[in-house]
């Protein structure tokens, strides 16, 4: 196969979902208009869904984005069963957590401290550095 006057050996086509491969295959529905050229497709977004069970509640809020937890292990996935009647939910705009405090600093004092460790470092070093001169001046007096 020649593309762009380039001969074409191999090409990857697998999407990345998750460390996995997947194979896709993608339909495209055109009904009875005359069919459509293309080259490539590129995906610009993946569509993901969520199965939970609102317990009566109508209105439920979606957390994200703290970068240290890990993905949720649910046993949900073991007895789910698809419901044919089930409601599809859109998810609103965006909005801020006016409660969020952030996460807390859970690095070590040293680190969080650097600039209080420099300046303790520098005072010991002035500090031995007088005592070894005024050391050296004592024994060079006595000696003579």
């Amino acid at each position: 196969m020649k593309r762009g006057g380039a001969a074409v050996d191999y090409e990857d086509l697998d999407i990345r979902i998750f460390g996995e491969h997947s194979s896709f295959t993608i339909t495209v529905d055109n009904g009875d208009d005359p069919p459509l050229k293309f080259d490539t497709v590129r995906p610009q977004s993946m569509e993901r869904r969520m199965y939970f069970e609102p317990q009566g509640r109508a209105n439920l809020k979606l957390y994200y984005g703290d970068p240290k937890l890990t993905a949720p292990v649910y046993d949900y996935a073991k007895f789910f069963r698809e419901d044919a009647e089930a409601l599809r939910a859109q998810l609103g705009g965006e909005m801020r957590n006016a409660a969020f405090t952030g996460r807390p600093d859970d690095r070590p004092w040293s680190e969080r401290h650097k600039g209080v460790l420099w300046v303790v470092m520098l005072l010991v070093v002035t500090v031995l550095t007088l005592l070894a001169v005024r050391g050296l001046r004592l024994e060079s007096g006595t000696s003579s």
